[in-house]
């Protein structure tokens, strides 16, 4: 008799007797083995693809408020400059920048 094999990470099982692991959809990562569900990517992260175990975190200029396949560009007239920014912020009065994406901004 074999015994029943874990999920593998990225993927998960659902259902008790199952016969297959799915994997985790975009948008979606599971971190460990054995997983029952997925869990929705964390904020100042991106899952771009299926059976994901490893959220990829969003660089200078771009954020995510989680659950996203790709981390957005900060608009034009804000920015940021730190790895896994949930947000972006403003440019002050004085201070501007007219491309999406930008980690600062200029007089």
């Amino acid at each position: 008799m074999r015994a029943c094999t874990p999920a593998r990470a990225g993927y998960f099982v659902a259902a008790p007797a199952s016969t297959t692991e799915k994997p985790c959809s975009p948008g979606t990562f599971s971190g460990k083995s054995g997983s029952a569900s997925c869990s929705s990517c964390p904020a100042g992260y991106m899952c771009p693809s299926s059976a994901m175990s490893n959220p990829q975190q969003c660089s200078p200029g771009r954020y995510s408020t989680g659950g996203v396949t790709e981390c957005l560009r900060c608009p034009a007239g804000t920015f940021n400059s730190i790895h896994r920014a949930t947000g972006c912020c403003e440019c002050v009065a004085g201070w501007f920048n007219d491309q999406p994406g930008n980690t600062n901004c200029q007089r």
